[in-house]
């Protein structure tokens, strides 16, 4: 009897245990409708994801080049699970694109979870401008997102005191690899077309392009940050930001963050009146072995570094060429603040206005640069012995 009592006693856990040692199931999708069904069974997405538990993957089984089309809103999540897709041109989750259909996001990921997504295509998310419906027209993540060998494209964030994120807005730990973030859009006083990060964010191997923010004072056509944000090996091309009296940041907008960009193209940005047309930090920037060309701006269409001169920029191993300012700074303009550069390339710049049309203002050489013209250039310390400076 005593032995009979122990083990009842025992009994809750060991069932906990049990159910602890169980392992992470797949819930497979095999329906291409938005809501209802059962997993298993007729399985949607949506449902999928409500009956996912904690750890598990979902999966799918669908036709190639399958289209989840979204009509009533966005898919909550709310718990730690794997999203696997079978690629980005296999599958696409998208809002209704008819005329009039509901505005909602794609994805909204709470905080405390972990997600990985993987393998698909989130578009045509837009969102609507009021207080709980304007960051992120694709994706707004709370938790810790990965992104891995997807596509972001064709999602419209609507602003609402300056914050948006056409495409993604990261409030979390945002990590994208091997994936394309691209043709988003932020709109009316809106920051961030591909991307607006006040968390933590990282991207590998990954590019960023043809992303716009409009009628926006902040900027970042490409990217919006205000955290630190690494980013290698990946390219940022394309972007735009649109306002008639001047964005900021076609390509990235570092606001208050710290942002370090390794084995990086930054190019063909347009920041049209505005300032900065491949980068325009106020922040902390590091650029390292990276290309920074053939952006455009008003102002700095390489990089424009001033934050009310606190600013931050530390270049090494790079190349600013073929940038083009309506009125100065062609390569770099450095307004009141500290650029650091150090075998670095700066040529073949041009500012319409003729003021430094590679250099406009003082930066410090730390050696084993090349700048093309010197004009409106002021080595603070005086340039190095082993700088070559033309005239």
């Amino acid at each position: 009897m005593r032995n009979r009592i122990s083990i009842l006693r025992l009994a809750p856990i060991i069932l906990l245990a049990l159910a602890a040692a169980a392992p992470a199931a797949n819930v497979t999708v095999n329906s291409l409708a938005d809501a209802g069904g059962s997993c298993p069974g007729i399985c949607t997405l949506r449902q999928a994801i409500i009956t996912a538990g904690s750890g598990d993957t979902i999966t799918f089984s669908l036709p190639a080049g399958s289209t989840i089309t979204l009509t009533t809103a966005e898919l909550l999540i709310n718990k730690s699970v794997t999203i696997s897709g079978p690629g980005a041109s296999q599958l696409t989750v998208q809002r209704n694109t008819a005329t009039g259909a509901n505005r909602f996001r794609i994805f909204d990921i709470v905080s405390g979870v972990t997600v990985t997504m993987s393998g698909l295509t989130v578009s045509n998310g837009v969102l609507n401008g009021t207080a709980n419906n304007h960051e992120g027209g694709g994706i707004f993540n709370a938790g810790t997102l990965t992104i891995a060998n997807s596509t972001i494209s064709g999602n419209t964030g609507t602003g609402l005191g300056n914050n948006a994120g056409g495409g993604i807005s990261n409030a979390g730990t945002l990590t994208i690899t091997n994936s394309t973030i691209s043709g988003n859009f932020a709109d009316n006083n809106a920051s961030g077309g591909g991307i607006h990060n006040t968390g933590t964010l990282t991207v590998a191997n990954s590019t960023i392009s043809g992303n716009t923010a409009n009628n926006t004072t902040p900027g970042g056509g490409g990217i919006m940050n205000e955290g630190p944000a690494t980013i290698t090996n990946s390219t940022i091309s394309g972007n735009t930001v649109i306002n008639s009296s001047g964005g900021k940041g076609a390509g990235i907008y570092n606001v208050s963050g710290s942002l370090t960009l390794t084995n990086c193209t930054v190019s063909g940005n347009n920041g049209d009146t505005g300032f900065g047309g491949g980068i325009e930090n106020d922040g902390t920037l590091t650029v390292v072995n990276s290309t920074i060309s053939g952006n455009a701006a008003t102002l700095g269409a390489g990089v424009y570094n001033s934050g009310g001169g606190s600013a931050t920029a530390t270049l090494t191993n790079t190349t600013i060429a073929a940038n083009s300012a309506k009125s100065a700074g062609g390569g770099i303009e450095s307004v009141g603040s500290t650029v650091t550069i150090k075998n670095t390339i700066i040529a073949t710049n041009t500012a319409t206005a003729g003021t430094g049309p590679d250099i406009s203002g003082a930066v410090v050489s730390n050696g084993f640069n090349f700048v093309g013209i010197n004009a409106n250039t002021g080595f603070t310390g005086g340039a190095q012995s082993n700088d070559q400076i033309g005239t």
